[in-house]
């Protein structure tokens, strides 16, 4: 069995570089909401990514499993404004929801009409 480790998201930096050195995908974004916009930026070849006409298609049926955890910073015991993010995951909205949204259903990100995104 080939594993192929596709496409890793992370927003930390100490982790970026960990998982560079020991799991290196093929791309590695920083931000989840970064595929709100056309493209991403790609850590791994420090370049911009269109998502539409690269990422998916070359991810689209060939994904056997997708491991996948999410932030819990909307929700956090330390985050002042957690109060207003309380349906964060039914709603999609905060870095929670949004992130959990993303890892349940890539395909429910919407198509950007802003041309600058």
């Amino acid at each position: 069995m080939t594993i192929v480790h596709f496409l890793s998201v992370e927003i930390l930096k100490c982790n970026q570089e960990w998982i560079k050195i020991n799991c290196p995908p093929r791309y590695l974004v920083a931000d989840v909401r970064e595929f709100l916009r056309q493209s991403v930026w790609d850590l791994m070849s420090d370049s911009p990514k269109n998502i539409r006409d690269t990422l998916l298609p070359e991810l689209d049926g060939k994904s056997h499993y997708m491991i996948a955890g999410f932030s819990c910073k909307s929700l956090s015991a330390e985050n002042n404004e957690r109060s207003a993010y309380g349906n964060c995951v039914v709603d999609g909205t905060g870095s929670t929801g949004t992130c959990f949204l993303f890892t349940l259903h890539p395909s429910a990100i919407p198509t950007p009409t802003h041309p600058h995104m």
